[in-house]
């Protein structure tokens, strides 16, 4: 590495100047608001060398392309020519390399190329589909962009779930990451009844690229229902360079959540000594009993069927006349 072969306006050796106008004195054919890295060489340099350094700043929280970036020279005048850019290096992901929803990809490496704040994981699945029973529901997130403390995560359109307004307990890995609100216990959500939503309040910051699951329990409706689009935001997130406390905030736009319609629910089987395997019971099975096979679908959130006789037997213990 050359940093030392470098120095800033100020004459401090491994360092740069960084602006995102002219310096005064300077005049130059870039735009003033485009940012700038000034160097200036701390000895001789000499031609055809090669001069590595690094730096390191914070990414804008807006998406862009990798603009065009140029080199320039004064004193000894060198025109503006263009960087050839990284487009082919797949850089290493911050995230669990098992997630394919956190893969980087080619092109990722080109200077300032900026994806967009995202969860680039929302899934959510439940434990039981029986009206009026206790029903968990299960939530991974995972977002591309640090999660500050005082941020706030909602999950809304819970259609149909059933609970009183006010706190609730969180269960799962990463519940103490919440509370439901400022100086609220932690492993705790704050649910809006009338708007069937859930709102967690992240007590410590969570860094990009972290993946978090967690519980949380809702009694089922006693009639049955399809299973609702729910929805996931995040506001109020502060950043480096944006302080939400004097209202500049980060946001990630309402997006529906990742439902659940491929896992099979554990039922369980117990066999009747009259009616073979007709009568499905277990009493430690996930879901305890069911009036159709187990079926794919029946994990999507507060999908819930409609109340029935599941078994329905009789028998008698004398055939004989009188």
């Amino acid at each position: 590495m050359s940093n030392e072969s470098f120095k800033d306006l100020a004459g401090n050796v491994g360092f740069g100047s960084w602006s995102s106008v002219d310096e005064p004195g300077w005049t130059h054919s870039l735009e003033p608001d485009v940012a700038t890295l000034t160097l200036v060489p701390s000895a001789d340099t000499l031609p055809y060398a090669q001069y590595i350094f690094s730096f390191n700043f914070t990414n804008p929280v807006d998406s862009q392309n990798s603009p065009g970036v140029h080199a320039i020279s004064y004193g000894i005048p060198i025109a503006a020519a263009p960087f050839e850019k990284d487009l082919d290096t797949t850089l290493i992901s911050p995230c669990n390399d098992l997630s394919i929803a956190c893969k980087w990809s080619k092109g990722d490496a080109a200077p300032l190329h900026i994806v967009e704040p995202m969860f680039l994981m929302k899934e959510i699945s439940q434990s039981s589909p029986y009206p009026a029973f206790d029903n968990t529901l299960s939530v991974t997130l995972l977002a591309n962009i640090p999660m500050s403390q005082g941020a706030l995560i909602t999950l809304s359109n819970l259609a149909g779930g059933v609970k009183p307004t006010g706190s609730t307990d969180l269960l799962g890995t990463n519940r103490d990451t919440f509370q439901a609100g400022v100086d609220a216990a932690t492993s705790t959500g704050y649910w809006d009844a009338d708007a069937h939503k859930l709102t967690l309040r992240v007590a410590e910051q969570v860094g990009a690229g972290v993946l978090l699951t967690f519980t949380f329990v809702l009694e089922n409706p006693s009639c049955n229902q399809s299973s609702p689009a729910v929805c996931v935001r995040a506001s109020r997130i502060s950043t480096d360079c944006l302080d939400c406390s004097q209202g500049q905030c980060v946001t990630l736009s309402r997006a529906a959540m990742d439902r659940d319609f491929v896992k099979i629910l554990n039922y369980g089987i117990k066999g009747h000594p009259n009616f073979g395997q007709t009568a499905y019971f277990d009493a430690s099975a996930a879901v305890t009993f069911a009036q159709v096979p187990p079926r794919q679908g029946d994990a999507a959130p507060l999908l819930v069927y409609g109340p029935a006789f599941v078994v329905s037997n009789i028998t008698q213990n004398n055939p004989y006349p009188r």
